[in-house]
């Protein structure tokens, strides 16, 4: 299967390669971002100098293009600016090229993210004030990394004016007579119609793309990395705690609630529970999570509890897993992409169950769904064939570091 994979890779490079552009700068920004994953893969002996120079090229179109698209970009980690800024630092990291302007995208992801929290109105959250794909869990998890923010005063000062913005979230306010979580996103501020419609009093988000799970991981890690901030670890465990009050367990495979509604929070009933294994609303991804959380508080017995509950999603026929794609978000690329990050944190060979059966029917997917023009030229990390060929190529050589952007790392 590997050679059948690396020729897979191959043949989408070249598509990639191949592809008409059309002035559009969100496309080459995911583009780059694959390629810069592509960068980082030593072990295929793939065509680095074609890499790099399509890479190359994609940097100078962008850079043509910014002040024009730049005022228009999205300000969180999986949006324009922020896979921009993750790119062109992963680029740096493997080339030594590209420093001031690495440097530069992330002073203004911390500087947009700033400003998002300035602006915050409880009546106004929405996801992507606070979550990882385009809120401001998702910068702080990125930038507790970078040494550039933490290791300068005003820019560590910065990271923790949006470290005490998530805390604050995690305390109660009043609502119609009822205490509830701050994450409480409010009727109008739901998404879909449906939710709008059932849930008129809103909802508190338990889902790992949208939900608490973000601010729970992001707060977890700015603990481990030392940061001291007032009723930082009571919010923390607050949030944790949430999850294990909340869990449902049915042989032997715990659920969590997706979208869990006012009155079903106030009186602590689960609702709405994960159906399926995938990372966005599935249960291996919250329990993922949780594993994660548990390793930065340093609470051995709850990782391995995690770990565990972790290899039994792990270890169910395939149908149970309920996941019909191949791609990242909610599919099998987003099962072959977490067990590898889990084995590659843990170093228990129980992760990688079913891997080799995971990655054939995601190699088998992804051959399907090319024959889509929506999937073929959808080159984004979640939902598009990019995505999938990146969890293929990490799940056979562990190189890749996108997983960062999925708090999956």
């Amino acid at each position: 299967m590997k050679s059948e994979i690396k020729e897979e890779i191959q043949n989408y490079i070249r598509y990639i390669n191949g592809h008409d552009l059309e002035d559009q700068c969100e496309e080459y920004i995911q583009m780059l971002f694959f390629l810069s994953q592509m960068m980082l893969e030593k072990d295929l002996e793939l065509d680095e100098r074609v890499i790099q120079s399509m890479a190359q090229k994609l940097v100078e179109q962008i850079g043509q293009t910014l002040n024009t698209h730049f005022g228009s970009y999205d300000k969180g980690m999986c949006s324009e600016l922020g896979m921009l800024t993750f790119s062109i630092h992963e680029i740096m990291g493997r080339t030594g090229e590209l420093k001031e302007t690495s440097e530069l995208l992330n002073r203004f992801l911390l500087d947009q993210a700033c400003q998002k929290a300035e602006l915050f109105q409880q009546r106004k959250l929405s996801f992507d004030s606070y979550d990882m794909l385009g809120g401001i869990a998702g910068v702080v998890y990125y930038l507790l990394d970078c040494e550039e923010i933490v290791n300068q005063p005003e820019g560590k000062l910065k990271l923790r004016e949006l470290i005490r913005f998530l805390i604050y979230l995690s305390g109660d306010y009043s609502y119609w007579g009822k205490h509830i979580l701050r994450y409480h996103i409010r009727r109008r501020q739901q998404f879909l119609a449906i939710e709008q419609k059932t849930m008129k009093q809103g909802h508190i988000n338990f889902g790992t793309a949208h939900g608490v799970a973000g601010p729970l991981v992001a707060l977890a890690k700015a603990k481990r990395k030392g940061i001291q901030e007032m009723y930082l670890e009571e919010a923390i465990w607050k949030l944790f705690g949430l999850y294990e009050e909340l869990c449902v367990e049915e042989n032997g495979i715990v659920r969590y609630p997706r979208r869990l509604p006012v009155d079903c929070y106030v009186s602590k009933t689960s609702a709405d529970l994960t159906e399926n294994a995938g990372w966005c609303y599935g249960n291996l991804g919250i329990v993922r999570s949780l594993m994660k959380t548990a390793k930065c508080l340093r609470k051995p017995m709850k990782y391995a509890y995690y770990l565990d509950k972790l290899v039994d999603i792990l270890a169910q026929p395939a149908k149970e897993y309920n996941l019909s794609s191949p791609i990242v978000c909610h599919g099998y690329g987003s099962v072959i992409t977490i067990q590898t990050y889990a084995f590659l944190e843990s170093q228990d060979e129980r992760c990688l169950v079913n891997l080799k059966r995971n990655m054939e029917i995601t190699l088998r997917e992804h051959r399907k769904k090319m024959q889509e023009e929506g999937y073929r030229e959808d080159f984004s990390l979640l939902n598009g064939s990019a995505g999938t060929i990146l969890a293929l190529c990490n799940s056979m050589t562990s190189n890749l570091t996108y997983g960062k952007l999925l708090f999956m790392d």
